[in-house]
C-alpha cells in the first residue's frame, strides 16, 4: 500500500518539507479559547457528528469501533478543556497504546498506522484510511520503522463544523452513552 502523503514521507525519511500553495490552517488556538469560554452545548447536535466522524475509530457505548480510545467513560477521566484540546490538537498528547508507527518498506512504500498484532514474521497495522482492513507488512520487507509524532486522528476534523456543533459533540460525550 502506498501512502502519498508528503508529511508522512518526510517524517519517515527525516527530511524537512515545504508545502507551497497550502492554505493557512485555521486559528485553532483562538477557537480553543472560544470553545473553553463557551458554556453548554446541544448534545442532539453532537450525536450525528460522533456517528459520522468519531465512530469510525472510537467506541462510545454500543456505537463505534475499537481502534482509538474508548470514549464511553471520557466524562469521568477528562475535563471539558482537555476534550476540546484533544479534538482540535489530536497530536499534542498521544497515549502510548495509540502511538502510530511509520514503516518504510524496501519497495519504498510508506505505511502509517497502529500496530494491532506483531510476531516474528510480520507487523499488522490498522490505518485511519481503511480502519476496517488491517495491513500486514512482512518484517523481511521493512527498511525503516519509527514511532510517529502525528496522531492517527487527523488534524482538522472539527474544522468544517461550527462552534455550536463542536459544543454539541462535547455535550454529547460528557453526557455519556446513557445520556443519549
Amino acid at each position: 500500500m502506498r501512502i502519498d502523503t508528503p508529511i508522512i514521507a518526510a517524517v519517515v525519511l527525516g527530511s524537512a518539507i515545504s508545502i507551497s500553495g497550502a492554505q493557512a490552517p485555521p486559528d485553532r488556538a483562538a477557537r480553543q479559547a472560544t470553545l473553553i469560554a463557551a458554556s453548554g452545548g446541544n448534545k442532539a447536535l453532537g450525536k450525528p457528528i460522533f456517528e459520522k466522524i468519531c465512530s469510525n475509530c472510537h467506541k462510545f457505548g454500543t456505537m463505534g469501533k475499537e481502534i482509538g480510545p474508548d470514549l464511553s467513560t471520557i466524562a469521568a477521566t477528562r475535563k471539558r478543556p482537555e476534550i476540546i484540546e484533544s479534538i482540535l490538537f489530536p497530536s499534542k498528547i498521544i497515549a502510548d497504546q495509540y502511538q502510530p508507527v511509520l514503516i518504510q518498506t524496501k519497495d519504498g512504500d510508506i505505511v502509517s498506522g497502529l500496530v494491532i498484532k506483531e510476531n516474528a514474521r510480520a507487523v499488522t497495522l490498522v490505518t485511519s484510511d481503511h480502519p476496517e482492513k488491517p495491513i500486514e507488512v512482512l518484517k523481511s520487507q521493512i527498511q525503516a520503522r519509527k514511532k510517529s509524532a502525528v496522531s492517527a486522528m487527523p488534524e482538522g476534523l472539527a474544522d468544517t463544523y461550527t462552534n455550536e456543533q463542536v459544543l454539541g459533540l462535547i455535550a454529547f460525550l460528557l453526557a455519556g452513552p446513557g445520556g443519549i
